[in-house]
């Protein structure tokens, strides 16, 4: 078979070149057209079923279109979009179906069937691919089953272009469940600020340095819908597990100039979970919404997916013009930590023609308990088993395998060291950093805001109440936006302090002390409090208490308490033109960050940004934030954040220390006038802007040297 855009072909070996194994996909196929209905109005008739039932998802097996012939394929799809403002569903399934058209529009232009093209050429997404050109190296392997692919499969030389040597222009892939349009916590945004950093050294002509990235993404359903026509495709990119070769199929997109390369599964790919489930294909990133993004990691095969096709990407992405190939992967999730070795296994085909290795950085983002998995991942994904164990440990993994690893928080630098800074069972996890550091090969950069994403003379940010560039109307749009939020009874009062808690719904995040302290500012300090989140599966006990209190009577309307991201933090208030959530934690007078574990928050300086002071545990990563810690050495008049301690064994003794420092600092500050509280909030939004990524000397700076010396390291 020839070799085509998007087509990587290993030769003697049928089993990648993609094709429509109906019977090995299908639980209940279709019958080919009848006298009164065609397959896709049976199928069109049997989704309408199931979404009037109110299913949130379709599974692969409950809508198989595969074995339905071409012409019956491309009217489903039309139908699909005629139907597409009932109901977001049928947008998703429409890019499901494309995706197989797109697949037979490859076959048939490899094997120039040209009534096959004909008719899929009516298409214009058919229209737009030009199937001659190619984004991967061409890979080979000789007589090969699907479980030698890691070991006998090579780089084919033959037209391999020479990558162009720049030490000052660096190409670095990032992996991470996490993106800026899939976000649950920190990661989210900090993904979304890294990727602007090295956006904004591309397109500053004064940079010494460029850093062109790119994010490779799970293509989640939720994706799907909002981005149908908005992706291009990329081609079909070859990985191994369980045995077996899958081809995916990658497509791109482009939004505010941040690249994004989707991973959408083999339809023939099919795994029976412990539970007896069959996940299949599409199944494995489906996940309803954002606030499920790990639920990928839960089912234990989506992150394996992924996570080889992420290192096989990494490896074998050439791009159009033949040597954009990428020097740098940077991994941001323990829960992949297996790419490491996988990318170090496949670094070898590269070499082998020639090619520089991929440097493997790993950023640790927490020292959260549960890191430690069986060995099975590693069978399922083709490499050796670790020696002398049954278990292994993600971060311990990461810190091994990586040219380089950070921590994202330069106070903890030295505490990863400690075994007391891990979680009691898993303590060896410091050893791996203490031979990292011997090694010259740990490093701690805090990390950073994009303070554009947060700049309140932005109307993206803040709409028609955008303050003015000197901050000259910065109380008026504080109080009016308060008026606005009050108005549509978002938060109880126009006038009072208003509190806010903003985070994830999760134990290691301090959310045990949140209905204490609402109801202390409301009953004692005269405030209101605004508590706003997310969480993956049911709420905790912790976070129904806080509910209860919010719909108490006795407390006057004035603790608000908001369970969903999409509705409560991401939707626009129209009125204004901003996001709920940014106008709510504008309106903000406070931000309590009280988390237990936090290696580097982001909410801090975020809400410095904002004008909104920080009410912090003052502990780990968090120090790094609490720049100016209120009552130690800072008074109320160039403070930016009111310090208390955390008592892990006693919850009691937790809310005590919160309540006695908000006690202190609030008895300072409400002797202020209105005019010199404001002059201390402006004060915020300029010490926010040193933890911008391109402030001088900052976590981008730093980051362009630890690329530099991850693929220094990889290439010795």
């Amino acid at each position: 078979m020839k070799i085509r855009y998007g087509i990587i072909t290993l030769l003697g070996l049928s089993s990648l070149a993609y094709s429509c194994s109906k019977s090995e996909i299908l639980n209940t196929p279709i019958e080919e057209s009848t006298k009164d209905k065609t397959a896709n109005t049976i199928l069109l008739s049997r989704l309408d079923e199931l979404i009037d039932k109110k299913e949130e998802k379709i599974k692969q097996s409950d809508f198989n279109f595969y074995s339905i012939n071409d012409q019956d394929l491309v009217n489903l799809y039309d139908n699909l979009l005629l139907k597409k403002d009932k109901n977001k569903l049928y947008l998703k399934l429409a890019f499901e179906i494309k995706d197989e058209i797109i697949r037979r529009s490859s076959i048939a232009y490899s094997n120039n069937e040209s009534e096959k093209l004909n008719l899929f050429s009516k298409l214009d997404f058919i229209k737009s691919i030009d199937f001659s050109k190619e984004n991967f190296l061409h890979l080979v392997c000789d007589n090969c089953k699907g479980s030698e692919f890691l070991e006998k499969s090579y780089i084919k030389s033959d037209n391999l272009k020479e990558p162009v040597k720049n030490d000052h222009y660096i190409r670095v892939v990032l992996g991470a469940f996490e993106a800026p349009n899939a976000r649950l916590g920190g990661i989210g945004e900090y993904i979304y600020g890294i990727l602007n950093a090295e956006l904004d050294s591309l397109k500053n002509s004064a940079a010494s340095d460029k850093i062109d990235a790119a994010l490779v993404s799970p293509f989640y359903d939720i994706l799907k819908s909002q981005y149908l026509n908005k992706v291009t495709f990329v081609g079909f990119l070859p990985h191994y597990l369980d045995g077996k070769i899958y081809k995916s199929t990658i497509y791109k997109l482009i939004e505010k100039d941040l690249i994004q390369y989707l991973v959408q599964p083999d339809p023939t790919f099919s795994f029976t979970n412990t539970k007896g489930n069959i996940l299949s294909g599409w199944d494995i990133f489906d996940i309803v919404n954002q606030s499920k993004v790990y639920s990928v990691f839960g089912n234990n095969v989506g992150w394996l997916y992924y996570t080889g096709a992420l290192t096989s990407f990494a490896t074998f992405f050439k791009g159009e013009s033949g040597n954009e190939f990428f020097d740098v992967l940077h991994i941001n999730s323990k829960i992949i930590s297996i790419a490491n070795p996988l990318q170090l296994k496949l670094n070898d085909k590269r070499a082998a023609v020639s090619l520089a290795k991929v440097g493997v950085l790993s950023t640790i983002h927490d020292n959260h308990p549960g890191n430690t998995g069986d060995l099975k991942p590693f069978e399922r994904l083709g490499l050796e088993k670790p020696l002398k164990t049954n278990k292994y440990n993600r971060v311990s993994l990461a810190v091994e395998t990586s040219h380089m690893v950070n921590f994202v928080s330069k106070t903890t630098e030295s505490e990863v060291t400690n075994p007391s800074f891990w979680p009691s069972t898993e303590k060896d996890i410091s050893k791996a950093f203490k031979i990292a550091k011997s090694q010259g090969r740990f490093v701690g950069i805090n990390n950073g805001i994009f303070f554009k994403n947060f700049d309140i003379t932005s109307t993206e940010i803040l709409g028609n109440q955008v303050v003015a560039k000197d901050y000259s109307n910065y109380e008026m749009r504080k109080k009016e936006t308060k008026k606005i939020l009050f108005d549509n009874g978002i938060i109880g009062s126009p006038t009072l302090p208003l509190f806010v808690y903003v985070g994830r719904f999760a134990d290691n995040k301090g959310i045990d002390v949140l209905a204490e302290f609402a109801k202390d500012i409301v009953t004692n300090h005269h405030g209101q409090v605004v508590v706003m989140g997310t969480t993956g599966g049911k709420l905790p006990p912790e976070i129904l208490a806080v509910q209860d209190v919010a719909k108490d009577l006795k407390f006057k309307g004035l603790i608000k308490f908001y369970k969903d991201f999409d509705k409560d933090q991401l939707a626009i208030l129209p009125s204004v033109g901003a996001s709920k959530g940014r106008l709510i934690r504008f309106a903000s007078d406070f931000t309590l960050v009280p988390s237990k574990l936090e290696a580097a928050g982001l909410v801090p300086a975020e809400g410095l940004s904002l004008g909104s002071a920080t009410i912090s545990s003052y502990r780990e990563g968090l120090i790094d934030q609490c720049t100016n810690p209120f009552g130690k050495g800072f008074d109320i008049h160039n403070f930016t954040c009111i310090p208390f301690e955390v008592d892990l064994k006693s919850t009691s003794s937790t809310i005590f220390n919160l309540k006695s420092s908000v006690n202190d600092a609030l008895t300072q500050w409400n002797s202020l006038s209105e005019v010199e509280k404001i002059i201390v909030q402006k004060k915020l939004i300029t010490n926010a802007k040193t933890f911008d990524w391109n402030a001088p000397g900052g976590s981008f700076e730093q980051y362009v040297k630890l690329f530099k010396k991850t693929i220094k390291e990889a290439n010795n």
